[in-house]
């Protein structure tokens, strides 16, 4: 929490809000005012599995039928430690192929971030790419043609 005291970022029900989107997609993120390009929308820790199962968030999370084990690989993130990860807000975060945010995670804080990619308008759903357009871990590059 001390890395971030003093820098502006997004609080949850103050910029941001989890919001039911539709049957399609479940829940999502939905910004209550405007955010710049630039602007640090969420900070989220980081749990690990071990963690993860006696968090209170794990069992809120989709699928909403499942066990805890299809609601990690449901949710989980990989960290830039190459961990897979859960951020329990930043879960209910949906994908797009255009996104208008991105996700950093940061290193040795077990924290990730998501900025605004470029201006966001209140009432718009906060969306990221699940598959960043400059991750070729998969030895695929991801472009907006090939996510679609």
């Amino acid at each position: 929490h001390e890395q971030w005291c003093g820098q502006e970022y997004g609080e949850e029900d103050e910029h941001w809000e989890v919001r039911y989107i539709s049957e399609a997609k479940g829940f999502g993120v939905v910004a209550l005012r405007d955010m710049p390009a630039g602007f640090m929308i969420i900070v989220d820790g980081e749990l690990h599995k071990d963690n993860f199962m006696d968090h209170p968030a794990a069992s809120s999370l989709a699928p909403e039928d499942g066990t805890l084990e299809d609601k990690y690989s449901t949710n989980a993130l990989t960290s830039q430690m190459g961990e897979s990860v859960i951020c329990p807000r930043i879960s209910r975060i949906n994908h797009h192929c255009d996104p208008n945010a991105f996700q950093c995670s940061v290193g040795g804080k077990r924290a990730t971030v998501i900025f605004a990619e470029r201006d966001i308008a209140k009432g718009e759903e906060v969306l990221i790419a699940y598959q960043q357009h400059n991750d070729v871990s998969n030895g695929i590059e991801v472009d907006g043609e090939v996510c679609r």
